[in-house]
This record gives structure tokens, C-alpha cells and sequence, in this order.
């Protein structure tokens, strides 16, 4: 199987690339930028990628069977609080990010999608969810020494 994983140098995503290999999957591990710079390994091919442009995106996407999208602004494996920072000061970027894929995908039906979210939608009671309550929320984020500003993007996510 054919991969391709936006934000595959990140916290989550470079954890999914090392899933996609282990399991002996090709992958295609978007970046940001620096794919250059990347060291060359079997299996791997790193390409830079802008997620809000729909046409590249469409471009990047033609030979995949599935696309893994762990995309956060900034990146939290080199600094949490930058992207933490950058969540809270634009919380629509991840709509404008799935409405980028959703719009890709139009073009390549057969390609599956996959969005790595936040805890903040994970089911915690049947029907409920951490970000449907705003005290609770908040409370979770207190107790990871999260800004509680970010309860806006951590919805969106």
C-alpha cells in the first residue's frame, strides 16, 4: 500500500511513519519544508507540501491508496508551545485544512482519508464528548499545562 502522511516529521506523525514502515508500507511523509534535507531511506519519500494549497495538494495525492492527516500547526515535536500558540491565534486552520483535503480528494475517489485528531473529540460517555462540555474541557487542558485559550482551536481539531 501506498501512503502519504501530512505532518510526517511530527509528534504524531512521524509515529505513524514508523507504523506505515514497520508494516512495510511505501510512504510518501510530507513536510512543511526540509524535505530536501532529509536523509534518503528505503521506502520513504519526503516531499514539502503546503496543506492549504488545494492544488498541490490534489497533485500529491494522485498515486495514494491512503492519506494520513496529523496536521497542527507549527510542529509539536520541535515546540509544543509554538504550536500551541499558533492553534490558538488561528483556530479555523484546521476546517480550512479538511475543507483543502475534501476538495483534493474529489479528484481521487479511491484514496482513503485519515484525520489524527485531538483528545478533545474522543467519546468520553456514550454520545459525549471532552470538548461538549466547556468546564471539562478546560479542566483537562489545566492538567496538561495547556493554555486554556486553546479550547477554541482544540475544537476545531
Amino acid at each position: 500500500m501506498r501512503i502519504g502522511i501530512i505532518g510526517a516529521s511530527g509528534n504524531i506523525g512521524r509515529r505513524v511513519l514508523a507504523e506505515a514502515r514497520h508494516r512495510g508500507h511505501d510512504v510518501v511523509a510530507f513536510t512543511r519544508q526540509g524535505a530536501a534535507g532529509r536523509p534518503m531511506q528505503e521506502g520513504i519519500e519526503w516531499r514539502d507540501l503546503d496543506i492549504f494549497d488545494v492544488d498541490g495538494v490534489t497533485r500529491a495525492i494522485q498515486r495514494l491508496d491512503v492519506l494520513v492527516s496529523s496536521y497542527h500547526p507549527g510542529n509539536t515535536a520541535t515546540d509544543p508551545g509554538d504550536a500551541i500558540r499558533r492553534a490558538i491565534a488561528d483556530p479555523t486552520a484546521y476546517a480550512r485544512a479538511a475543507q483543502v483535503l475534501l476538495d483534493a480528494l474529489k479528484s481521487r475517489p479511491a484514496t482513503r482519508l485519515i484525520v489524527v485528531g485531538g483528545a478533545a473529540s474522543l467519546e468520553i460517555a456514550p454520545g459525549l464528548t471532552t470538548d461538549d462540555d466547556e468546564e471539562s474541557l478546560r479542566g483537562v487542558l489545566r492538567g496538561l499545562g495547556v493554555p486554556e485559550d486553546y479550547a477554541v482551536a482544540a475544537r476545531g481539531h
